[in-house]
C-alpha cells in the first residue's frame, strides 16, 4: 500500500462559457480496494520503516500545501526531510491579513471543504497562485500571487536548484549511454528519471563499478552489460511491483 503516492494533482487547460482559456486544478485523493486494505504482518523494523513519508511524498506535499493529515495521520518524518506545514499557513495567513484590511473575505486552503464562489490560494512548489472554485472545479483567476519567502523556504529553493544543476549534468553524462539503452535518438523525462536511478542501484550491487562512472563510458568499455543492466531493470521493477524474483546480477570478474 505504501507504494501509492497518497493523492496527486491534476491540472489542464479548458475554456469556459465564452472561450475563454483557464486551468483546470483538481486534488484526487487514491482510493484503494479491500485487498490493499488488509492486515498482514511485518517484522518490526520494515514496519516502522514503512510508516516514514517517502521522499516523492514528501515533495508532494511540501510542493502543493495539502496536508496529508487530513488522509492519514499515523506516519513519521525523518528530521532531514519533511513535510513543512508552517510554509503554506503562514503563506495563507499573510494573504489573508490584507484581505482583512482591505475589507474582503478570507482566502480558504486546499484543504477546506470548499463552496461556489470560494476563494482559493493554490501552491505550486514555490509559486502561488489564486484560484477560484466554480461549484465543479478550481480555475485561476490570478497566476501569480506575491507572497514572501521564509528562510526555511529560501534554504529549500537553493537546495532544489543546486541538485537541478546537478541532475542536468548527469543527465548529459549519462544521455548517449541512455540513448543505447532504449535503443532511441531521444529520452524521455520518464525514462531518464528511471535509467539513472536503477544505473546507480547496479553500480552499487557491483561495487568493482567505480562510483564516478557513467553509463556511458560503461557501455563503452563494455557493451555487453547492455543486455545484464536491462535484466537488473526489470527484475528491480518486478521487486518493486512486489511480485518475487530471485535473480543476480551481479558481474563476474576473471580470476
Amino acid at each position: 500500500m505504501k507504494k501509492r503516492i497518497l493523492a496527486k494533482i491534476k491540472r489542464k487547460k479548458i475554456k469556459d462559457e465564452f472561450g475563454n482559456k483557464i486551468e483546470k486544478v483538481e486534488f484526487i485523493r487514491e482510493h484503494f480496494i479491500s485487498d490493499e486494505l488488509e492486515l498482514k504482518s511485518f517484522v518490526i523494523d520494515d514496519y516502522d520503516s514503512s510508516m516514514n513519508l517517502e521522499d516523492r511524498e514528501v515533495e508532494f506535499w511540501n510542493k502543493t500545501g495539502y496536508d496529508p493529515r487530513l488522509i492519514w495521520n499515523g506516519f513519521t518524518m525523518r528530521d532531514d526531510n519533511k513535510v513543512h506545514f508552517e510554509i503554506y499557513e503562514n503563506a495563507l495567513s499573510f494573504l489573508n491579513e490584507k484581505m482583512k484590511n482591505s475589507g474582503k473575505p478570507n482566502i480558504k486552503s486546499v484543504n477546506d471543504e470548499l463552496q461556489s464562489d470560494d476563494l482559493i490560494l493554490l501552491k505550486n512548489n514555490f509559486e502561488y497562485s489564486l484560484g477560484r472554485f466554480n461549484g465543479q472545479f478550481i480555475e485561476i483567476i490570478r497566476e501569480t500571487v506575491d507572497i514572501p519567502k521564509s528562510n526555511v523556504e529560501l534554504e529549500m529553493q537553493k537546495i532544489e536548484e543546486e541538485n537541478d544543476r546537478k541532475l542536468q549534468k548527469l543527465i548529459v553524462d549519462n544521455m548517449e549511454g541512455m540513448k543505447q539503452l532504449v535503443d532511441a535518438d531521444e529520452v524521455t523525462e520518464e525514462d531518464q528519471e528511471k535509467l539513472l536511478k536503477y544505473f546507480e542501484k547496479f553500480k552499487k550491487k557491483n561495487s568493482q563499478l567505480p562510483e564516478t562512472l557513467t553509463l556511458t563510458q560503461m557501455l563503452d568499455v563494455m557493451p555487453t552489460m547492455k543486455n545484464t543492466l536491462l535484466d537488473f531493470i526489470d527484475a528491480c521493477e518486478l521487486e518493486e511491483s512486489g511480485e518475487e524474483q530471485d535473480v543476480e546480477f551481479l558481474i563476474e570478474e576473471d580470476d
